[in-house]
């Protein structure tokens, strides 16, 4: 069962708009242990609207529960593999105003992260979302930002980039 994480029925809006990223951690590694990436390794899984700045912590989770693989009562195995492979195989996080994330980009992988602007929601970033990616990226490579705005979302979901958006990428990674 999916829940949007909500500590008690006072909680106002606030409290769950600032722990969604706790959703993220429920569902990614629910569907990792669910197996299902195990069974179908070339399902690809997008996380929205949680970010990504929470995945290192996922990752450290995920390597010490390996280490424990013989605990009683896990169903992971050696023969399913190390689960941060799976992880980052299978996984793919989209960030909106995370700039922590980008700060970890070496963790969570260059090839796992795409931005987001959640228009027309009201906590999007429009109409400020170039220069929030711009001051978000600064510190990457032009190419780690081609990937993270236009370039991990094309290959996930087989978009040919039109040659004005690669055009429009450079300007923004430059």
């Amino acid at each position: 069962m999916s829940q949007v994480t909500k500590p008690s029925t006072d909680s106002p809006r606030d409290v769950t708009l600032a722990l969604f990223p706790n959703n993220s951690i429920v569902a990614s590694v629910d569907w990792l242990f669910s197996k299902i990436p195990i069974r179908f390794p070339g399902l690809q899984i997008v996380f929205s609207e949680g970010g990504a700045s929470w995945v290192p912590t996922v990752l450290e989770r995920l390597r010490r529960t390996y280490r424990q693989i013989d605990v009683p009562g896990g169903n992971w195995t050696h023969q399913d593999g190390d689960p941060v492979e799976v992880f980052l195989r299978n996984f793919s996080f989209a960030s909106l105003e995370d700039p922590s994330a980008f700060q970890q980009l070496s963790t969570i992988g260059a090839d796992n992260i795409m931005v987001e602007a959640d228009f027309p929601h009201t906590d999007s970033s429009w109409p400020d979302t170039q220069a929030l990616i711009r001051s978000q990226t600064e510190h990457l490579t032009a190419e780690q930002v081609r990937q993270a705005c236009f370039g991990n979302a094309a290959r996930l979901y087989r978009h040919r980039l039109p040659t004005q958006v690669e055009l429009a990428a450079s300007v923004i990674g430059g």
